[in-house]
């Protein structure tokens, strides 16, 4: 059944994300209702362009967010309520986000409606990570879920690229296969969406990379390799290199433990069992600045909102968890870099002093850094007032000397205020 809507409201995103509902009903002719289905849909385009980036309803949208597992709650896991998935996206919308990644596999249908309302647009994709079989089996697996990905959530305004693999790490004829045949598949279904692939560890103009509508780079420069000033020049080489295909970052990210503090902290090593909250703070903050100035990419994901169990890692505060979360996975600490993404993603004021649970201090002279989105903020040590200064690229900052025991640090912008205490060990420089 056809229909038409003369002068539609459109689905715009966090800034409006308007829904129409839907009821179909099945009867048979002159019989009662078999079954009823009431749905939400929202009216909206998305295109990407190489290179203006991601046009929703035909204007340049900056899509910026995180990949996201399935809701986990202590005692529970993932056999969570609907509850546990508000709680979840409350935090992420207070972040700021336009945009999620749905890593790497199939979500429940509360999550994408929450998106829906919500206006974060979705990447979703098939649980085609790592490594393919060559086996037919695999094939039909593979194809029988991306069918239901695409049928199950077809009517989503939120889903904007179907996502067909994650980091395949071998490049062979086999995986080539099945990305040719997932595309297909994926386009009979729905050719009005693009494809993409999240690309790491090879080339990509390499033949891993060309399978899909629009490609994606998975990079952690400054963490696992590089250093947090590669990640401008390989973006533009990545654009110069294939300036016709529509460009995004997939993940980038370090680990933090909130119970690790150093201040200032020194480069860790990423498999080591010391990642300090501090250090991931500064990789967001460089990693920000350099994607804030490629518009040409169509979304970018930090690696990833909530930490998350990983049987096979053994590094941080605690074994079995990936740390690169903005937030921790009992979801009682949003860690520094989570505050810093709100300064810059965020449209409600904050302000928030950095380094707050390095509380016990054995150097005197130190940095107050403070993250906001306000034009100034004034500082008071021990009652004593430091003044206003302008807050420049979302950080306000200040020299201070300590004084010996317990430092109380205050921080204001207009109505908002931030305080910690840090305490200075007697004897201490």
């Amino acid at each position: 059944m056809d229909a038409v809507l003369a002068a539609p409201h459109l689905w715009q995103g966090v800034d409006d994300p308007y829904l129409y509902t839907s009821d179909v009903t099945v009867a048979r002719a002159g019989g009662a209702p078999l079954d009823r289905v009431d749905d939400e849909v929202g009216v909206r385009t998305v295109r990407l362009d190489p290179e203006r980036g991601l046009l929703l309803n035909g204007r340049p949208y900056r899509v910026h967010g995180v990949n996201v597992h399935l809701t986990w709650a202590p005692g529970k896991g993932t056999a969570v309520a609907d509850a546990d998935i508000d709680a979840d996206y409350r935090i992420l919308e207070d972040l700021g986000v336009t945009g999620l990644r749905f890593a790497h596999y199939q979500h429940n249908a509360h999550s994408y409606a929450l998106a829906d309302r919500n206006g974060i647009l979705v990447w979703t994709e098939l649980p085609l990570t790592s490594e393919v079989g060559a086996s037919a089996a695999f094939a039909a697996n593979a194809a029988q879920q991306a069918r239901e990905l695409v049928r199950q959530n077809f009517n989503h305004p939120s889903v904007f690229v179907w996502g067909l693999g994650n980091e395949i790490y071998k490049v062979d004829d086999v995986s080539g296969r099945l990305l040719d045949a997932m595309q297909k598949l994926v386009h009979d279904e729905d050719p009005s969406r693009p494809t993409v692939y999240a690309n790491c560890c090879a080339p990509l103009d390499g033949p891993q990379a060309m399978h899909t509508d629009a490609i994606a780079s998975n990079v952690y420069f400054g963490w696992y390799d590089k250093e947090f000033a590669d990640l401008a020049p390989f973006l533009a080489s990545n654009h110069a290199l294939r300036p016709h295909t529509p460009e995004a970052l997939s993940e980038y990210g370090a680990g933090a433990s909130a119970q690790q503090q150093e201040d200032p902290p020194r480069r860790p090593v990423a498999n080591s069992r010391w990642h300090p909250e501090q250090y991931q703070a500064l990789y967001h903050e460089a990693a920000w600045r350099q994607i804030e100035a490629a518009p040409w990419l169509w979304a970018t994901f930090v690696w990833t909102g909530f930490d998350f169990a990983s049987s096979g890692r053994n590094e941080g505060a605690a074994t079995g968890i990936n740390d690169k979360g903005l937030v921790s996975m009992d979801r009682q600490v949003r860690k520094d870099a989570y505050y810093w993404y709100q300064a810059n993603w965020s449209k409600k004021p904050m302000v928030y002093i950095t380094s707050r649970r390095a509380v016990r201090r054995t150097v005197a002279d130190v940095e107050v850094k403070v993250y906001s989105n306000q034009p100034g903020v004034r500082l008071r040590v021990n009652g004593v007032d430091l003044g206003e200064k302008a807050v420049d690229g979302h950080i306000a900052r200040w020299q201070v000397r300590l004084a010996p025991g317990a430092n109380r640090i205050e921080a204001q912008a207009g109505a908002l205020a931030d305080d910690v205490e840090w305490n200075l060990a007697p004897g201490s420089q």
